[in-house]
């Protein structure tokens, strides 16, 4: 027996029409969030097609034919620029329309032989329209799969890569029922549409899998946020203690060279200026030394009070002392509405075949002291 195409289509639509409310309702409470918005537009748009194809059954004419299958490639862009802007980037890029032109050019090529006298068979087009929908399928895929291997922040958690796995192998999903389809219209089951019955069978599963991983994404997205939060210092933005405590095990933070970095006489610049001015002293110091980090990726921690890490993983002893120079010399430029400072620091690089960010921070932190107490305002080893 047949699958019922038409109830088939009902179900995806149902499916389809729920996430939008979904979508829909949640981006009502947050208008900030227009990535719902878009993948709203998906689903809607997935929706329209399929109830085209049950008012207007094929064989299609060229122009509806021709809107339908790249609205259906098209309902894929949504989907992805959905993603970008939750990623906060461009919502679209060009390449993003070239799965709908291929579809299109995909059902309007033999088509058009047909009308202009070549004999090209109904299974040969049909073929042909699987292998454009299917080309759609892989190029939205994998740029979410390849989106996933990018999209990860520097302390190792993922943000919304799981989520663009899930619907990135969702999409992927689909080759099979079309490689099906292609292969069962090369030997016709009689009566059958072999695509869309393979489609949608494919939709009864996929379809859900997709919306639970953007959904999943989001989540995502918003724990990493709150773990980035949390491992910021609320004065400075650079990491924090806790930070440290989480990453000091990582083999590249445990074999780093460090420079603890302490202001001097930072007392003073509270008690004479205010603690406002002293906080503006903080918070130069930080952001001078973490765009000093940025070109080796290094990383900034305040330890607390007016005391500083810097991490330099992989840096040589010329390099961590060039570092250091730099960076008191950076920090001796005027800072507006507040003092002058100097800094003073204590540089030392990972020991032996087993070292510890432990033991390489007090070898630091014993030359900063050195270097405070001849006279200040320098670098010491």
């Amino acid at each position: 027996m047949a699958p019922d195409l038409s109830t088939l289509r009902l179900c995806s639509m149902l499916s389809s029409f729920a996430f939008a409310v979904v979508f829909l309702a949640l981006w009502h409470g947050n208008r900030e969030a227009r990535y719902l918005g878009h993948w709203a537009a998906s689903s809607v748009i997935y929706v329209a097609v399929m109830l085209a194809f049950e008012i207007w059954p094929p064989p299609f004419g060229i122009t509806l034919g021709c809107v339908l299958f790249a609205a259906l490639s098209g309902s894929n862009v949504f989907l992805l620029s959905g993603v970008r802007i939750l990623e906060g980037r461009a919502a679209f890029a060009r390449w993003m329309v070239v799965p709908s032109l291929v579809s299109m050019l995909c059902f309007a090529g033999p088509y058009a032989l047909r009308v202009s006298g070549v004999p090209v068979s109904t299974a040969t087009g049909s073929v042909v329209v699987t292998a454009g929908l299917a080309f759609g399928m892989t190029v939205f895929g994998m740029a979410l799969l390849r989106g996933a291997k990018r999209n990860h922040v520097d302390d190792g958690a993922h943000d919304s890569a799981r989520g663009r796995r899930i619907a990135g192998l969702a999409l992927l999903g689909y080759l099979p029922g079309y490689a099906l389809s292609i292969a069962a219209t090369l030997t016709p089951f009689d009566g059958i549409n072999t695509l869309a019955m393979f489609a949608m069978l494919s939709d009864q599963v996929l379809l859900v899998v997709i919306n639970l991983g953007l959904l999943a994404m989001r989540g995502d997205l918003a724990m990493g946020q709150l773990r980035e939060s949390a491992a910021r210092d609320g004065l400075t933005g650079v990491r924090n203690r806790a930070w440290l405590t989480a990453n000091r095990h990582r083999p590249a933070i445990a074999s780093a060279a460090v420079v603890i970095v302490d202001v001097d006489h930072f007392k003073r610049v509270n008690d004479r200026h205010g603690h406002a001015a002293g906080d503006t002293v903080l918070r130069t110091l930080a952001e001078r030394m973490a765009a000093l980090c940025e070109p080796v990726n290094g990383h900034v921690v305040r330890l607390g009070g007016d005391e500083f890490l810097v991490i330099l993983p992989g840096a040589a002893d010329a390099d961590v002392r060039g570092f250091a120079e730099h960076a008191r010399q950076l920090a001796g430029r005027p800072i507006a509405e507040a003092p002058r400072i100097t800094i003073s620091l204590g540089v030392a690089v990972a020991q032996g075949a087993a070292p510890t960010l432990g033991d390489t921070m007090a070898e630091a932190d014993r030359a900063m002291y050195a270097a405070k107490a001849t006279g200040r305002d320098r670098v010491a080893a």
